[in-house]
């Protein structure tokens, strides 16, 4: 599959760069909506890694991993921001790979929006991520809207 973004800098360079996580104030433009307290600014590999833990034919929404971030680095909150810039890494990382004949890549598409929506910026599309759930045996179902959505656990 081709990278659907250009990047100077390419997909598994981002994904291998050493960084270590950030634990900031939350922001004060932000405080109405995630309150005070401890906000991490984790790392692809951390994204990466809470990818793996979930198991083929299941779904996890992005609040989730989120949640799992703030707890493995003791924060009170994950930046939503940067958490979707790390999945996005992981995604086209993990496509580039297969393009490459990798076949244990990240399973990127098991993240879903938090109503379960598909990720518009997802490589291939929300089609593309569709498709590999459903391959999964995730059920796929279209809303009045138009959107596609994962069933989620607990509904």
């Amino acid at each position: 599959m081709k990278q659907s973004f250009a990047t100077r800098t390419k997909w598994k360079e981002k994904m291998l760069k050493p960084l270590e996580p950030r634990i900031v104030p939350v922001p004060e433009k932000w405080r109405k909506q995630y309150g005070s307290g401890t906000m991490v600014i984790s790392t692809p590999q951390a994204m990466a890694a809470e990818l793996r833990k979930v198991r083929k034919g299941h779904v996890v929404t992005m609040r989730t991993i989120r949640e799992r971030l703030a707890e493995r680095h003791g924060a009170d909150h994950t930046c939503p921001l940067t958490a979707g810039i790390f999945w996005r890494i992981c995604a086209e990382a993990a496509e580039v790979a297969r393009s490459e004949g990798a076949s244990n890549v990240t399973p990127w598409w098991r993240l879903v929006n938090d109503d379960g929506s598909m990720r518009e910026k997802a490589p291939g599309g929300t089609k593309n991520q569709a498709r590999l759930l459903r391959e999964e045996g995730v059920s796929i179902t279209k809303t009045p809207k138009g959107k596609v959505v994962a069933e989620l656990p607990g509904r």
